[in-house]
């Protein structure tokens, strides 16, 4: 039984703030949560990063107890490193969509000719 034990603690060690940071790295990059002040980003990005982590390894508790040190890790691992993605400047580089227009490609008449139908 105690192989099952840490084989159950290894998948949360690694996967409940792996999945966690991939979440609040969604959030900042694609949500409008980036206009709120950085203290509250602090927060909030914290806040969600160690709820997910918790909502994970409640679903791995399912297969076998996750053991205390592992829970305190991973929701303190996930809540320090999601709180700093929030506080960086990562998300608030501009949307995607506002690339300007390149300059239109030159077609030479070589490249263009091949397909006249005459």
């Amino acid at each position: 039984m105690q192989g099952g034990q840490q084989a159950v603690d290894l998948v949360a060690l690694f996967f409940a703030p792996f999945f966690a940071l991939i979440t609040v790295l969604a959030l900042v990059a694609f949500s409008p949560l980036n206009k709120f002040s950085r203290p509250i980003r602090f927060f909030l990005f914290g806040g969600i990063g160690s709820a997910v982590t918790m909502m994970i390894l409640s679903v791995i508790g399912l297969l076998g107890k996750v053991s205390n040190g592992v829970w305190r890790f991973d929701v303190v691992l996930s809540l320090i490193v999601s709180a700093l993605i929030g506080l960086s400047q990562f998300g608030s580089s501009g949307k995607l969509t506002d690339k300007t227009q390149d300059e239109p490609e030159r077609v030479h008449k070589q490249d263009s000719g091949w397909f006249r139908n005459y």
